[in-house]
């Protein structure tokens, strides 16, 4: 495997990972603690604040697994982005406008971050979905891509 590669397979097993994680701990707990964690950041009307906080955390869990196994990864890579580009957008309108929601939510009941942590990981994790999108032009080693273009 070539560097680019090596970053690629990290990348991907590191986004796809962060998304099962989260989409898995929000997933367990009742959707009414997820949906007021989004409330808190006062972003949502309060109509979409249940149906978004059942349809989240199975979202990231499908677009981590994907990631993880290298299943479309161009593709779920786009997906991981928008998701790290809306988050990104949710946590800086709330430190814009003064809101400190306390925990971002982005994992359930499991890890806490405080606002400035929820960005920086959000940033890192939008840049190596980036890295994903221009590097994963081809069929990477250890994936499911690699595998069936072998077929």
């Amino acid at each position: 495997m070539n560097p680019q590669q090596i970053i690629c397979l990290f990348a991907r097993l590191i986004v796809g990972g962060v998304l099962i994680y989260a989409g898995f701990s929000k997933a367990v707990t009742p959707g009414a603690e997820f949906a007021a964690a989004l409330a808190a950041y006062k972003f949502l009307p309060s109509a979409f604040l249940s149906p978004v906080a059942k349809i989240w955390p199975w979202a990231e869990l499908f677009t981590g697994t994907y990631l993880v196994f290298g299943f479309y990864t161009p593709l779920f890579a786009r997906v991981a982005a928008g998701m790290f580009g809306v988050f990104l957008t949710v946590l800086v309108s709330a430190l814009a406008r003064g809101i400190d929601p306390g925990s971002c939510g982005c994992f359930g009941l499991g890890l806490s971050l405080s606002l400035g942590g929820s960005i920086a990981l959000d940033s890192a994790l939008l840049v190596m979905s980036f890295l994903l999108i221009y590097l994963a032009k081809k069929p990477l080693p250890f994936s499911t891509d690699a595998w069936i273009a072998k077929t």
